[in-house]
């Protein structure tokens, strides 16, 4: 049997790519090792694990993002009903901790800054996609 064959039926992997909640209490207890955050700013959850552009890999920022979205459509006070509900949330106590003690980092943007980013986001796996030749059989 190949050594990777064994590797995985023993539960081992070389290397990998995670979000943070998923695997911080393995990088706590010692039974993986953090090489890297693939964000532009270390994790105020792993603080001590250096991001990817400290380590002199350029342009380097990819990171798990959360956003509510609504149907096209939706009024413009209902918009702002919701951003004023998430802006608060986000700025409550109990859930700041529990998101920090998950490995996120809390960073409430508002609607327009939301928006552009996915503009950006679009862009720039769109440009993988376009540049890698991958389509959808």
């Amino acid at each position: 049997m190949p050594l990777d064959d064994i590797r995985r039926l023993l539960g081992e992997i070389q290397a990998g790519w995670s979000g943070i909640p998923p695997v911080k209490s393995l990088i706590e207890n010692g039974n993986l090792r953090a090489l890297a955050a693939s964000t532009a700013r270390r994790s105020k959850a792993l603080s001590e694990v250096p991001t990817a552009l400290e380590q002199g890999i350029a342009d380097f920022d990819y990171g798990t993002t959360i956003g509510m979205l609504a149907p096209a459509g939706t009024p413009s006070v209902i918009i702002a009903q919701l951003e004023a509900a998430v802006a608060r949330a986000m700025k409550n106590e109990q859930v700041i901790e529990r998101m920090t003690s998950l490995g996120m980092d809390v960073r409430e943007s508002g609607t327009a800054e939301y928006a552009n980013f996915i503009k950006q986001d679009y862009q720039r796996y769109g440009n993988v996609v376009r540049d890698l030749g991958i389509q959808i059989k």
